[in-house]
C-alpha cells in the first residue's frame, strides 16, 4: 500500500487534468502542460503555440478559450486546450529537463483515460455510452430482422393459392401467393391494364410496387435498343391446366372496352396526324414532352396539346 501511494504521488498528470467537455475528446490546458514541463513563465507557452499553430493544427482542431491574464483583470488572453498529439509536440519543442518525463506521463494519462481505468471527469460520458449502446443494439436488431425476413419464405413457404383467369383471351391458372422469380406472370402495367408478361426480378432495389415489383418485358426504345418498365405482379402463371389443389374458384378478369371520344373542333387540324403516335408514347413510356417531340417529329406545343387532351379525358 505504501509503495502504491509513493508511485501515485509521483504522477505528473491525473485524469482530473484532462478536460473532455470541449468536444468529447480529452484535452489538457496549455498552462497545465507548461507548468509540468517546468517552464519559468508558463504563459509563454501560448506564444509557442501561436507561432506554430499551422503545424499543431495538422493534428486536429485547436480549441481556445478567452481568459483573464491576472486576478485583477487586465488584457484578456487566449488559452489553448490541446489533444494528445498536440501536447506531445509542445513537449518535443521544450528544452526543459522534465520534457522526456512529461511526454511519458502524457502518454500514460491519455492511455489511462481511453482504457477507462478510473471514473472519467465528465459525467455525461456515461450517458453517451448508454445511448450509444442502445443505438448499436437497435441496429443489430434491425439487421437480424432483415435476415429473418430474407429467409422467411424458404423456412415457411406460403401455400399455393391458385386462381383461374382469362387474360386477353388466354385461360391461365395463376398462383397469387408467388410473385417473385422469373417467368410468365400476370401483371398490372403502368396504364392499369392486366397482361401476361415474361418478368425478371428487380435487381437495383427500386420497387415502386413493393415486394410485387418486377421488370416487365423488353420493348423497343424510341432512342434505340430496348427498354423495360417496372410492373406489379399479381401472380406467377402455373399453366393452362387446373392444378391439383382444392377449394379453387375460377375468376375471369375482363377489360373494359376503350371508350372512343369524339374530337372537338379545337382538336382537329394539322395536329391530328401526330395524335396516335404521341398518345401511344405517353401511355407506354415515361418520355417527356420534349423527348416525344424529338421522336415523332411533332412540335413541343403539339405534344403538350395532346397530353392535356388525354389528361382532360382521364380526369373526366
Amino acid at each position: 500500500m505504501e509503495q502504491a501511494a509513493r508511485i501515485d504521488s509521483r504522477r505528473i498528470f491525473t485524469i482530473a487534468d484532462l478536460n473532455a467537455e470541449v468536444d468529447g475528446e480529452p484535452r489538457i490546458l496549455d498552462v497545465t502542460l507548461a507548468t509540468s514541463l517546468g517552464m519559468r513563465q508558463p504563459l509563454n507557452v501560448r506564444q509557442t503555440i501561436k507561432g506554430n499553430l499551422a503545424e499543431i493544427s495538422m493534428h486536429g482542431e485547436v480549441f481556445t478559450q478567452a481568459v483573464k491574464t491576472t486576478s485583477k483583470g487586465g488584457r484578456p488572453s487566449v488559452a489553448y486546450y490541446l489533444n494528445e498529439p498536440q501536447a506531445l509536440l509542445i513537449c518535443m519543442w521544450s528544452n526543459t529537463e522534465k520534457a522526456a518525463a512529461v511526454r511519458k506521463a502524457l502518454i500514460d494519462v491519455f492511455m489511462e483515460y481511453r482504457r477507462g481505468k478510473i471514473e472519467k471527469p465528465v459525467s455525461v460520458r456515461a450517458h453517451d455510452r448508454r445511448t450509444s449502446t442502445k443505438v448499436d443494439d437497435a441496429i443489430k436488431l434491425k439487421r437480424n430482422i432483415d435476415r429473418l425476413e430474407t429467409v422467411a419464405d424458404t423456412i415457411a413457404p406460403k401455400p399455393q393459392n391458385a386462381c383461374a383467369m382469362i387474360i386477353d383471351g388466354e385461360p391461365v391458372w395463376v398462383d397469387i401467393n408467388k410473385y417473385d422469380g422469373a417467368g410468365r406472370a400476370v401483371v398490372i402495367e403502368h396504364d392499369g391494364r392486366i397482361r401476361i408478361q415474361d418478368v425478371e426480378p428487380e435487381v437495383i432495389n427500386f420497387k415502386p410496387f413493393g415486394a410485387r415489383t418486377a421488370l416487365g418485358q423488353r420493348f423497343k426504345s424510341p432512342f434505340g435498343g430496348t427498354a423495360r418498365n417496372s410492373v406489379a405482379v399479381i401472380g406467377m402463371v402455373i399453366g393452362a391446366e387446373r392444378p391439383a389443389i382444392q377449394d379453387t374458384a375460377p375468376v375471369q378478369i375482363e377489360h373494359e372496352p376503350v371508350k372512343k371520344i369524339a374530337l372537338e373542333s379545337q382538336y382537329r387540324g394539322k395536329r391530328i396526324k401526330f395524335r396516335d403516335k404521341i398518345l401511344q408514347l405517353i401511355d407506354e413510356t415515361n418520355l417527356s414532352n420534349r423527348q416525344i417531340a424529338q421522336v415523332t417529329g411533332a412540335t413541343y406545343q403539339t405534344v403538350t396539346h395532346w397530353r392535356r387532351w388525354r389528361d382532360d379525358r382521364v380526369s373526366a
